[in-house]
């Protein structure tokens, strides 16, 4: 399957066109969007991370997360070797919320993260999407002060965990 890749970022890393090439054959995916330094602008190849986030139409169950899992896994050792490729896989019925579970591929396996505030600011603001819908199309937009209390709870909770 070919797709005609947005001119935002020229060109895009052969690690995301390779996940979209592959993501594209699934029928229960609809969206695979960039945020992150890639669609702000700064990525860095070799050491910014690659952020997406795939939307799909119902729960990731044990016969797609085998899927999702191989799939990374393959590219992981391929395409994306050295690009710290990260998706998060949302339930478009859980899009909108904030504390929704969702898999993510990060770091070499398969965990539950939620979309962070972050994440969503860098969609709205500055994300594009690689497959299907845009992200304004798909989320509300944030206005500077919800994009602070996105960055408090970041700072507060994931980082102050982190470190």
């Amino acid at each position: 399957m070919h797709f005609d890749y947005p001119r935002c970022v020229e060109p895009l890393p052969l690690a995301v066109t390779e996940l979209a090439d592959r993501l594209g054959s699934l029928p229960w995916l609809s969206d695979l969007l960039v945020a992150g330094s890639l669609a702000t602008g700064d990525h860095l190849p070799g050491v910014s991370d690659l952020d997406l986030v795939a939307v799909v139409a119902g729960p990731v169950d044990e016969t797609r997360t085998a899927q999702l899992v191989a799939m990374h896994a393959e590219l992981d050792h391929a395409a994306a070797a050295g690009a710290d490729l990260g998706c998060v896989y949302v339930d478009e019925r859980n899009l909108l919320d904030a504390d929704a579970l969702h898999p993510t591929w990060t770091h070499g396996a398969l965990t539950r993260r939620i979309l962070s505030g972050i994440t969503r600011a860098e969609l709205v603001r500055h994300g594009f999407q690689v497959i299907g819908r845009s992200p304004a199309d798909l989320l509300p937009p944030m206005s500077d002060d919800e994009i602070r209390a996105a960055a408090r709870a970041e700072l507060c909770g994931y980082w102050a965990w982190a470190v």
